[in-house]
């Protein structure tokens, strides 16, 4: 997924779930924010959440695929809100391991 937008290392720092990282690639948590400026119709909002609603899952599920390559787990145990440290203790480098193959 080429497309995705990169994840600065300040952020990445932040994203504590593989659902936080999952909603930041797919822009969810920017385009609510432009939808409230914008203040778009509710046929236009419901197009636009139908869509990003679709990304976002599509992100998800390809992100807890890579997730399950690079450490071993089973996709059927992983979660959108496991904790990438506590829950699969995921350090930083395989942080960058799993974004790397999410672009490739």
């Amino acid at each position: 997924m080429p497309a995705l937008p990169s994840i600065p290392p300040d952020i990445m720092g932040s994203l504590k779930t593989l659902g936080q990282i999952a909603e930041h690639l797919s822009g969810h948590t920017d385009n609510n924010k432009s939808k409230a400026m914008g203040k778009p119709s509710l046929t236009q909002e419901a197009a636009a959440d139908s869509s990003e609603n679709k990304d976002h899952k599509e992100i998800e599920k390809i992100l807890l695929e890579v997730v399950s390559q690079l450490t071993g787990y089973p996709v059927e145990m992983l979660a959108p809100d496991m904790d990438i440290e506590t829950d699969l203790g995921v350090d930083s480098i395989k942080r960058v391991e799993i974004l790397s193959a999410l672009e490739e």
